[in-house]
């Protein structure tokens, strides 16, 4: 048989006595691929009907393609999302999903690109194909439309590593499915076996390799079977060593050189590194289903028995460092832990005692809550992590122990005593890569984990000889490899590899991430900041200026020569500047009404109300395509909470107002979730964490619990503490999704976490900075925390750039926030910078109520009833006594808000009426948060907010009632302030905008000399205006 690959030549070193090393266990077996339904959906499952696998194996590298076709047993079409597991290290290297019938590849496209125009496609009601790299080992996409009692085709590509023990690799294919499949077809094609392979276990009755065509070949083809077990497929291998060669479609190939048993090589190597004292123990909710006991194994075997030692445990914070006298304490310490929570990695590296020299971490990677690890300064200690979960982000743990020189260690994948062998090493390197002579080691990859070495590299085709060096301090290893790249076989498995290998690299190195992007789009590979998309038609990769995959040959020439007449506009989702103009129209609009005195007295005898439903137009949009229901019980999740402005300036505020002088007195009505959880929290509620605990393996999939709970804990317990430990859960359900974080970001708000908050809000700001939302709520979070500048700085990116038109008038809620913050600042003696002079006023108000919700496509409206019975609406905008609604958003996220700057006496009720969702996601309810602000813009003025999950369409919600006396008040200055005069200025109307009325006409012309005798200051002159009395 001719071989495909080329193995070891000759070793360079003396051999040497093996150990007997105990058989690797069997990895954790990974769940079988799954399309997920929202929780609040009630139907059957979705089925896999037909399964076709490939597996093409060289040496110890693989690449598998799984097709599938899923099948929806219902009456109605329904969307969901294929959650597809991957081996550890695995990296997606294709998909591919049916369109009208025809399989279409993915291509890959910056996230940021790819998120905007998924969204735009999906708002005309059309569902494209969309693949993000996500923390973790899962492959997720949204499938819909999952037409009834029909199918839909998927295909998934992706490479990975075969682990080798024993100079036997072991290939695991997993067959696990839910339910029998109607056909199903399995292909494993092996080459550069020393023997041949041998199925060792599985479902599979004489499924068997034989040689084809110069490999190992084996397949099958079934019907109407059901498949619960793994194929463990056992191929031999030359020992320690070993070269696999492949040509590349150019004038390149790429070889790959896998040493196993690399500790065992160097285990004379004459250091040892100080022993493990430190513990770091994660115990976040994506833990909780883990096993532990070959972690536990791990920490016994290192730290001697009766030795000191520390363990911090990290869930959303890091517990303060915890000493015990012996191991044993420790150990049983965790096995007593409980796990919930978000991961905060960064606090608990953190805490870790400045004389701890050596840190052992057990995590799975998925830091989700605080600030970056990159903030830190990892050298100062040597940090070794392992984990034995199956769902982990490998590359952030990578990161870690690269930059503090540790190791990184997949029990999984080893055993104890291989991993304890590790650990006494200290760091192996490759000294030298001769290429004929020639050094080409820095233009290899490199990776060394689990007691394994991986080598890739491109070279020139033709006959070489490559000499490897290794070395661990005194001890080295040589291997030396001869082969003819003529005799390879023409594939790209190991080019994929070689990318892999060094988009590993430069990830664990802080890479620039266009660098990390532009090398996965050359080796076909997703990184942190692509995506890969599918579309369904040719216009459309013309109209969003994607090029079709390869594999539609006739689109991509056809887009070729459209592109030649491209005229050069923006990308999709790249900001683009204002026009000026509008901008300054729009807001002088806003400023006249503010500035407007003669409004009614006593407002209209007659209500206005919105209209039917049915007579209402909307924007131009898809039709309703359903509402979104709710986790269970039909009704929402609330919450209320003073304003969370810094302690110090919410202690000022307050003291300026005393009972006498305030105007305005708000009821928040109060919300309860109806859920039956919090029946059995309020049983218990002397001690109702352990319940919550126990509650949550029921209710522990839906959001709504945690928001839930949460509220029980801060308001009926008032522990905010564990509030916003149970709220942390929202991250570990689904980081990257944006909803999601809204929520978090703002229950964090409400709950004072502001640092948190501003994390969260910050984490939707890079996932989409398309959305002008995104940039209000950063600058909400920052100016509570006294970051003026920083929050004018977002709110002016609104009022400066050009966003989606559904979002009509955003510049002028923007400005309106905008000038709050540089009077919140000029308080404080500081200088806000940015924001033109014509664009200044300060649009105070006795009352404003602002409404946010977090689902796009969800139509929301704000009513506002005055005390004649006149209702402010998105039909009735400007009320006769002087109330105002900004322009009604239909198609998401808001902000809708009501202002009146004169207010009458008599009681204003708040409303909200959840119109609609045109949302073909739909992950949970939609939640709504309500602001409710007196005397706004002024010194005294008070917020209060609220926090609720909508039921369905149609619902309408009291927010609040306000009682206002009618007294209006002025403004109060406790220092004079200067004011820069603008065209139609006089000294009445100055005065009057300031303070209310004429009554500081004097005042100000005695604080302005060179101007106090004109009939009117002159445009442009500074003025000093007065404090108040």
């Amino acid at each position: 048989m001719k071989k495909t690959t080329f193995l070891l030549a000759s070793l360079c070193l003396t051999t040497f006595a093996q150990r007997i090393i105990p058989p690797p266990p069997r990895p954790i077996p990974l769940p079988p691929p799954v399309i997920k339904l929202p929780p609040e959906v009630k139907a059957s499952p979705i089925e896999i009907s037909d399964v076709d696998i490939v597996a093409k194996i060289n040496g110890i590298h693989c690449e598998t393609t799984m097709e599938m076709t899923f099948y929806n047993p219902n009456n109605r079409v329904l969307e969901g999302e294929l959650v597809f597991p991957l081996p550890t290290d695995a990296t997606v290297a294709g998909y591919a999903l049916d369109i009208n019938g025809k399989m279409i590849d993915g291509v890959i496209v910056d996230k940021q690109k790819a998120r905007v125009v998924f969204e735009e496609i999906t708002r005309a009601g059309i569902d494209p194909g969309l693949v993000e790299h996500s923390a973790g080992n899962l492959f997720k996409t949204r499938i819909y439309p999952l037409m009834a009692r029909a199918s839909r085709r998927i295909r998934v590509t992706y490479v990975s590593t075969i682990a080798v023990q024993d100079n036997i690799s072991t290939y695991v294919q997993p067959l696990r499915f839910n339910n029998a499949l109607k056909t199903f077809s399995l292909r494993i094609e092996v080459a550069a076996a020393q023997k041949v392979p041998e199925v060792k276990s599985g479902p599979l009755n004489n499924f068997s390799f034989t040689t084809w065509n110069s490999i190992y070949l084996a397949e099958t083809k079934l019907q109407d079977i059901k498949l619960s077990e793994d194929l463990y497929v056992a191929i031999p291998t030359v020992p320690h060593g070993r070269i696999a060669v492949e040509n590349n479609d150019d004038d390149m190939a790429t070889f790959a050189i896998d040493v196993d048993d690399v500790n065992d090589l160097l285990k004379n190597a004459a250091a040892k590194p100080d022993p493990v004292k430190t513990i770091l123990w994660d115990a976040s909710d994506s833990r909780g289903k883990s096993e532990h006991d070959k972690e536990i194994e791990l920490i016994k075997k290192f730290i001697p028995k009766d030795s000191p030692c520390t363990l911090i445990v990290f869930r959303h914070k890091a517990m303060p460092p915890k000493d015990f006298d012996n191991v044993d304490k420790l150990v049983k310490e965790i096995e007593n832990l409980y796990y919930d929570g978000a991961s905060n990695l960064a606090d608990a590296i953190s805490q870790i005692k400045p004389e701890s020299q050596n840190v052992l971490l057990f995590s799975d990677g998925l830091a989700n809550f605080g600030p970056s690890i990159d903030s830190l300064e990892l050298k100062k200690y040597r940090i070794s992590a392992a984990f034995q979960d199956r769902d982990q982000d490998a590359a952030t743990l990578r990161k870690i122990t690269r930059a503090a020189g540790g190791k990184l260690l997949d029990l999984r994948k080893t055993s104890v005593e291989q991993a304890y062998n590790e650990l006494q090493l200290p760091a192996i390197d490759v000294q030298e890569v001769l290429l004929n002579g020639k050094n080409i080691t820095s233009q290899c990859q490199v990776k060394i984990e689990n007691g394994t070495l991986a080598l890739a590299g491109m070279i020139n085709k033709g006959k070489h000889t490559i000499n490897l060096k290794i070395a661990c301090l005194n001890a080295t290893k040589s291997f030396e490899f001869t082969f003819d790249t003529a005799d390879a076989p023409q594939a790209k498995l190991l080019k994929t590899h070689y990318g892999q290998l060094l988009i590993a690299n430069l990830l664990a190195d802080n890479a620039p991430e266009a660098t990390v992007a532009e090398t996965g789009r050359k080796f076909g590979l997703v990184t942190p900041s692509t995506s890969l998309m599918v579309l369904d038609s040719l216009q459309q990769y013309i109209q969003y200026r994607i090029r079709p995959p390869e594999t539609l040959p006739e689109w991509r020439a056809q887009y070729d020569r459209a592109a030649q007449d491209f005229k050069k506009q923006p990308e999709p989702g790249t900001l683009q500047p204002n026009d000026p103009k509008y901008v300054l129209e729009i807001w002088n609009n806003l400023v006249q009404w503010h500035k407007k005195k003669d409004f009614a007295s006593q407002g209209v005898k007659k209500a206005v109300q919105p209209a039917p439903t049915r007579a209402r137009q909307r924007l131009n949009a898809p039709a309703i395509l359903g509402a979104v229901m709710a986790d269970g019980a039909a009704v929402a999740d609330g919450a209320v909470a003073m304003e969370a402005a810094p302690a110090r300036a919410r202690a000022m505020e307050k003291s300026e107002i005393s009972a006498d002088t305030a105007t305005a007195t708000v009821a928040i009505k109060p919300w309860s979730s109806e859920a039956p959880y919090l029946k059995d929290l309020e049983k218990n509620r002397k001690d109702p964490f352990p319940t919550y605990l126990e509650l949550k393996e029921t209710y522990g999939e839906q959001s709504g619990f945690y928001m839930d709970c949460s509220d029980f804990f801060a308001n009926q317990l008032n522990d905010k503490n564990t509030a916003i430990a149970i709220l942390s859960n929202l991250a570990e359900i689904q980081y990257d999704n944006k909803q999601l974080l809204r929520i978090l970001g703002y229950k964090l708000r409400f709950l004072d976490d502001l640092e948190n908050a501003e994390i969260a809000f910050r984490a939707v700001l890079k996932i989409a900075p398309e959305e002008p939302q995104t940039y209000r709520d950063l600058a909400a979070v920052l100016d509570q925390q006294e970051k003026f500048q920083e929050a004018a700085d977002a709110l002016l990116i609104v009022v400066n750039n050009k966003f989606d038109r559904r979002f009509q008038e955003i510049e002028n809620i923007a400005l309106t926030e905008l000038n709050r913050i540089v009077a919140r600042a000029k308080r404080k003696n500081i200088t806000i910078t940015g924001l033109k002079d014509e664009l200044t006023h300060l649009i105070d108000t006795d009352i404003r109520v602002v409404i946010n919700w977090d689902t796009d496509m969800t139509d929301m409206d704000l009513w506002v009833t005055d005390p004649f019975g006149e209702r402010c609406f998105y039909g009735h905008r400007f009320t006769s006594t002087g109330g105002r609604n900004s322009p009604d958003f239909t198609q998401g996220y808001g902000p809708e808000d009501f202002m009146i700057r004169n207010a009458k006496k008599g009681t204003y009720l708040v409303q909200t009426d959840y119109y609609g969702s045109r949302s073909q996601k739909v992950i949970g309810p939609v939640t709504l948060y309500a602001e409710v602000f007196t005397n706004y813009g002024r010194p005294d003025e008070t917020r209060q907010t609220l926090a609720f999950r909508l039921g369905g369409a149609k619902e309408v919600v009291e927010v609040a009632k306000i009682n206002h006396t009618g007294i209006n008040k002025p403004y109060t200055y406790p220092q004079p302030f200067q004011y820069q005069v603008k065209k139609g200025d006089t000294w009445e109307s100055i005065s009057t905008d300031h303070y209310g009325d004429n009554a500081y006409v004097q005042a100000i012309k005695e604080l302005n000399p060179a101007q106090k005798d004109k009939d009117k200051p002159a445009v442009g002159t500074i003025l000093t205006l007065p404090a108040t009395k």
